[in-house]
């Protein structure tokens, strides 16, 4: 911060300190993360600043979902229609906010929305390389089929053979492209309740390769 105080870079000195609001998100304090966020979303708009709008943007409603999965909602669907706006056409982001939309919407069991949602991040992440938010993408995607695989139907060994299979695919993409541990730690953890919940209730999820 110091350097880019120096140097005068208003636009990374903000990111910076947009990014600050993660260490309180991390240490759940995210009241705290979400005060940051709004005031540098007040910063970007007023200067119009894009692409720190939309960063600051995907922050809050990601660190939003847990308390207001609503208003994470409200901010992810109108931050995704800055960024596919044609002046600004910003994949990256649409796939983030995409992704959070997702993760939302499975939160308050709007199963249609989500699947959709994550349907769209997949297809434009395939469509750009983006490799890492793929695998993060069909880590999200699993966990929506074993959501969907807790309750007892006549499709309850589908849903959780579909979440089994999109673990796998995370994995798969991970080992040969991305090598995140971060993201690997994660896809084991999602493994293990999967295996764990198909245990004790006699479900074989076995995926032929």
């Amino acid at each position: 911060v110091t350097f880019v105080n120096n140097n005068k870079d208003n636009f990374t000195k903000n990111v910076l300190k947009s990014l600050l609001g993660l260490i309180f998100k991390e240490n759940e304090q995210t009241s705290q993360a979400v005060e940051i966020y709004q005031d540098q979303i007040s910063y970007f708009s007023k200067e119009k600043m894009a692409l720190g709008a939309l960063l600051t943007w995907y922050l809050i409603a990601d660190a939003t979902i847990a308390e207001d999965a609503h208003q994470a909602i409200d901010i992810a669907s109108q931050a995704l229609n800055v960024a596919q706006n044609p002046k600004i056409d910003n994949h990256f982001f649409a796939v983030l906010l995409m992704m959070v939309l997702g993760k939302a919407s499975l939160s308050v069991s709007d199963f249609e929305s989500a699947k959709m949602h994550l349907e769209s991040a997949i297809i434009e992440a395939r469509k750009y390389g983006m490799d890492d938010l793929l695998s993060k993408l069909y880590l999200q995607y699993g966990k929506y089929f074993q959501e969907l695989g807790l309750i007892k139907s006549s499709r309850q060994k589908d849903y959780l053979v579909g979440a089994a299979k999109m673990y796998e695919k995370a994995s798969e993409i991970v080992k040969k492209t991305t090598k995140n541990n971060c993201i690997h730690s994660d896809i084991q953890k999602a493994k293990a309740v999967l295996k764990t919940f198909c245990q004790l209730n006699k479900i074989s999820v076995e995926i032929k390769k």
